[in-house]
């Protein structure tokens, strides 16, 4: 069963423009409520404690000290945000991290994977 999407509010974290850009467009005309975007895992916090995103799309290793996964950690632990990590944001910090309870559910992602296009690997890339 496919996962319906507009029932998300997706926080989109990237600082290339052109992609930010794509990815807000792909949501909007998939009926998909997005905030954001967000460059940095300070801002993509202060946007989780007030936007209320459901789930988080981080797109490129945001600017800051924390990488996509300590960010995607600290949104679900703090607020319950899931987060699916776009290959391009992983860093080899990163790929050493086993830990995926941060990870969207399967069918958020698939939901995701069809309406972005994607079809980027996080889950194997950690495992």
């Amino acid at each position: 069963m496919m996962h319906d999407m507009t029932s998300e509010t997706v926080l989109v974290v990237c600082s290339d423009a052109k992609i930010a850009d794509h990815l807000l467009d792909s949501l909007f005309q998939n009926g998909v409520n997005a905030v954001g975007p967000v460059d940095s895992a300070r801002m993509a916090i202060a946007v989780a404690t007030n936007g209320q995103p459901t789930l988080a799309v981080i797109a490129n290793p945001p600017t800051g000290r924390r990488g996509a996964v300590e960010l995607a950690q600290a949104l679900e632990r703090d607020w319950g945000i899931r987060s699916w990590i776009l290959d391009d944001a992983v860093s080899e910090r990163d790929r050493t991290s086993g830990d995926l309870a941060w990870s969207a559910n399967p069918r958020q992602i698939e939901g995701l994977r069809r309406v972005l296009g994607r079809s980027d690997e996080i889950d194997a890339v950690c495992l």
